[in-house]
């Protein structure tokens, strides 16, 4: 098969109209003008609901979206049911997904049962194949478990995917900068972690993590396509549907995450995508499905 007059998206950025050759055996040639053809993307937060809640998304449906939105890997996270928190579980979900269309990789919770309580055995978890710790979904790890939690995954080499937000403050954004300050506290006093925080939403969150860079911090961070595409002006005429954790902030916020990407305190773009059935989400369920739209999203912005 050839694409023809397509641009090609590489390291240096969009090529001239070309012809390439795909090795997609039967089918036919296509004029792909105006058509961009780039490597498969990554996405480094999705919430995958197999095992536990296959009405809303199974890892087959999961990854045939991912697909369709040009997804090639994902990283799932743990807070499915069982959570994944014990090393047979976790080789049990990668095992299944080599029958699915994707690479899916998978993340070890942090605690068991994503209680926040007692610390997972991060040195098996890594062995079984997972690539990060995280308790996201679930935020209730104080600082002292934090700091714990830090250690254990510095221990296996992993790195730690923190879902920022303060549980005693609800979802404000004072919720958000109080998680983000305790974490980075807690990162300072761990030799070898590494922290990842996850759908920044707010501007102070952004400069907090602008100074911890700056300061020499081992810290990344990721951005959202709904957050950096919408904010507080658009939830109302979405209803339940605009529902989402953290959740849409002020036009003051996107525009600050926005420029984070730009100069680099945003490492990464990811979708967190949280698929829900009909009835939960008319019910005011928290999660937007990501996998579909993000591109077309963030090519828009």
């Amino acid at each position: 098969m050839r694409l023809q007059h397509v641009r090609v998206l590489g390291p240096t950025g969009l090529s001239a109209p070309q012809t390439v050759d795909v090795n997609a055996e039967g089918a036919e040639d296509r004029d792909a003008t105006g058509l961009v053809l780039s490597p498969g993307w990554m996405d480094l937060h999705a919430h995958l609901r197999e095992p536990g809640f296959p009405q809303k998304e199974t890892l087959l449906s999961g990854a045939t979206s991912a697909a369709v939105g040009g997804f090639t890997h994902v990283l799932a996270m743990a807070n499915t049911d069982p959570v994944t928190d014990r090393a047979e579980r976790l080789q049990s979900l990668l095992t299944r997904s080599e029958a699915v269309p994707i690479r899916i990789s998978f993340v070890g919770a942090v605690t068991i049962g994503l209680e926040g309580r007692q610390l997972t055995d991060a040195i098996a978890l890594k062995a079984a194949g997972a690539l990060a710790l995280s308790d996201d979904g679930r935020h209730a790890i104080d600082r002292v478990m934090f700091g714990r939690a830090l250690d254990a995954a510095a221990a296996a080499g992993l790195p730690v995917l923190v879902h920022a937000q303060a549980e005693q403050l609800g979802d404000s954004p004072d919720a958000e900068a109080v998680a983000v300050t305790d974490a980075l506290d807690a990162l300072r006093d761990i030799s070898g972690a590494r922290l990842h925080i996850q759908h920044v939403s707010t501007r102070t969150a952004v400069d907090l993590i602008r100074a911890a860079k700056a300061e020499g911090l081992p810290v990344t961070a990721e951005a959202t396509p709904h957050h950096l595409a919408l904010s507080s002006r658009d939830v109302w005429a979405m209803g339940p549907h605009g529902n989402v954790n953290p959740p849409l902030r002020s036009p003051d916020d996107r525009d600050a995450l926005c420029e984070a990407l730009v100069d680099g305190v945003i490492d990464a773009i990811a979708t967190d995508h949280a698929p829900h059935e009909v009835a939960a989400k008319q019910a005011g369920a928290a999660g937007f499905h990501g996998f579909e739209t993000a591109v077309g999203v963030v090519l828009g912005l």
